[in-house]
């Protein structure tokens, strides 16, 4: 039900894929989502003292927040080099999901 595993000796892999992998993308986006709407900081954000803004000094809402969220997606490519690349390119130091979504991650 939650996908295949393999194991030997050596080595240990999971495949999910279809149903498992909706799931588990759903859980890990879900827990970005809730957490930035609640708190505006996940744990990791939390551990750094920072914190997610709107750019616009206005409290964050739901949508701006998902649109941040779905696209971790895209900024996580090649292990989040779309995200570093956007960061170090931007004024803001925005990845792609901040400057879709309006928002800013600023010291809490």
């Amino acid at each position: 039900i939650f996908g295949e595993s393999e194991s030997d000796d050596s080595s240990f892999s999971i495949n999910l894929s279809g149903l498992p992998f909706i799931i588990y993308t759903l859980l890990v986006l879900g827990y970005y989502f809730i957490l930035e709407l609640k708190t505006g900081q996940t744990v990791g954000k939390m551990l750094l003292k920072i914190k997610v803004v709107s750019a616009d000094s206005q409290p964050l809402t739901p949508g701006k927040l998902a649109v941040r969220t779905i696209l971790r997606i895209v900024d996580g490519i090649f292990f989040y080099l779309v995200a570093f690349i956007c960061v170090v390119a931007t004024k803001q130091k925005q990845r792609l999901g901040d400057m879709a979504a309006g928002t800013l991650v600023v010291k809490a």
